[in-house]
């Protein structure tokens, strides 16, 4: 809650510079890392561990300026440390994210090498063959997601070049290299949708049980 991070975080999203300095040119206002320090000795804190809590307080000469600064800290607080809490479902998320990512790129090629050998060949049982590259990249360290995605992988050997491959034979390897690429897709896509509901559900997050009010008496 003391960190120089959120202070100059704070800094920036109310001008304090501005409120602090009304008759200085932008320009001309101290630097950040100053402006921050002088924020946060305006914020305190004062935690009660019998009842888990935490007060947060702002004293300023306006008492509707510390009712507003420490609203205001409490809403960024809640924004930061959502933003900067990596919590496991939220990792699961960045690592679906990044696999549907490729597997949409795959698909696409696929579909664009579809397009160009139905553009330059003629279909034949016989004749002419190809050489077929039926490589594919090599997985990471396995999560419980890429388990359940073996049984496709499987389907797909790694770095072999097939010779003499005659083009009807290697259309229907297309056909079925996109099949599975689609079914991939599918199941990714799923797989997203309920790990950003679950990322959603680990939020971290505090109740605030009394929003600050403008002080009625000097203290």
């Amino acid at each position: 809650m003391g960190s120089r991070t959120l202070a100059e975080r704070m800094v920036t999203k109310l001008d304090w510079g501005k409120i602090v300095y009304p008759e200085l040119k932008k320009e001309d206002l101290p630097p950040l890392p100053v402006l921050a320090q002088d924020f946060s000795s305006k914020v305190s804190f004062l935690e009660d561990k019998k009842s888990n809590t935490i007060s947060v307080s702002a004293e300023t000469a306006d008492p509707k300026l510390s009712a507003f600064l420490t609203n205001e800290f409490i809403k960024e607080l809640i924004v930061y440390m959502n933003e900067n809490t990596l919590s496991s479902a939220k990792r699961n998320r960045i690592f679906i994210e990044e696999q549907l990512e490729r597997n949409r790129v795959d698909l696409l090629n696929s579909g664009k090498e579809l397009t160009q050998f139905y553009a330059s060949n003629r279909i034949s049982n016989v004749t002419p063959t190809v050489d077929v590259d039926v490589s594919i990249p090599a997985k990471n360290e396995k999560s419980s997601l890429e388990k359940k995605l073996e049984v496709v992988g499987e389907k797909i050997q790694r770095a072999k070049i097939v010779k003499g491959v005659p083009q009807q034979i290697y259309l229907e390897y297309v056909t079925l290299q996109r099949g599975l690429l689609r079914e991939v897709n599918a199941l990714l896509s799923q797989q997203y949708e309920m790990a950003k509901i679950d990322e959603t559900k680990e939020d971290v997050s505090f109740q605030v049980i009394d929003w600050a009010r403008v002080p009625l008496i000097r203290h």
